[in-house]
Formats: C-alpha cells, sequence, structure tokens
C-alpha cells in the first residue's frame, strides 16, 4: 500500500510549469535524522501548496533538489540521494507512479533538465 504525504513539507525546493500550466512542487524537511521530500502536482498553480487541490503527490526517500516536466503526465525530479526519478500520474486517486529510478551519481543531483525534443533528461551533481 502506497502512502501519500498529508502535507507539504516545510521547505518548498522546487517548481516547474508545464506547457498546461499544471504546476509541479517539490518539497522537503529534515526530521530528526532524516530528511525526505515528497511532490505534488496542482492542475490550478494558485491552489498550491493547498494539499486539498493536489491532483498528485507521492512521497520521496530523500530530498528533492529540482524538478522538470517530461510532457504532460511525466515529471523528473533529483534527489538528495544522487538519484533521477521519473514520476507519472498514475490511474489512482493521488498517487504519482515511480517509472524509473536512475542512479548514476555519487552525491546530491543539483540540476534536472529535459531537452526541446523531450528525449534526453541532463542532470547536474555535486559529484561531476
Amino acid at each position: 500500500m502506497e502512502v501519500l504525504p498529508s502535507a507539504v513539507h516545510q521547505h518548498i525546493d522546487a517548481i516547474s510549469l508545464a506547457q498546461d500550466g499544471t504546476l509541479g512542487l517539490a518539497s522537503s524537511s529534515l526530521s530528526g535524522r532524516t530528511w525526505d521530500g515528497s511532490v505534488w502536482i496542482f492542475r490550478e498553480p494558485s491552489t498550491a501548496p493547498e494539499v486539498e487541490y493536489s491532483c498528485g503527490r507521492a512521497a520521496t526517500e530523500s530530498g528533492v533538489t529540482d524538478l522538470k516536466w517530461l510532457d504532460s503526465k511525466r515529471i523528473v525530479v533529483g534527489s538528495d540521494n544522487g538519484a533521477v526519478d521519473i514520476w507519472s500520474q498514475s490511474g489512482s486517486l493521488l498517487g504519482l507512479e515511480n517509472l524509473a529510478s536512475l542512479k548514476e551519481h555519487d552525491n546530491v543531483v543539483s540540476s534536472v533538465s529535459v531537452d526541446c525534443e523531450k528525449s534526453r533528461i541532463i542532470s547536474a551533481s555535486w559529484d561531476r
């Protein structure tokens, strides 16, 4: 059973607008020794970060540093743990589905980008 985040974390780390105006938002928080994050989707940007208006959300295993839209349904996310993930709006009511997790970096992913043809994902990290 997937666990959906119940609130946008204290720190908003990244935002990105899709071509259709949908807002992607990344947040994170330090709780004790755990730094975790979440990804949120809002069809109407003016409603963010109010949880009840979110149309998609997912908890992440580490803080989120950056995000960019791949297309109207998929979003690329860079993380503190060196991963680049692709999340998709799934068939469930609010959950996002993790389509892929690319773990090629040895340190924080500081930036992600998608080329104009939407065929390549580029990431920058503190390791290289």
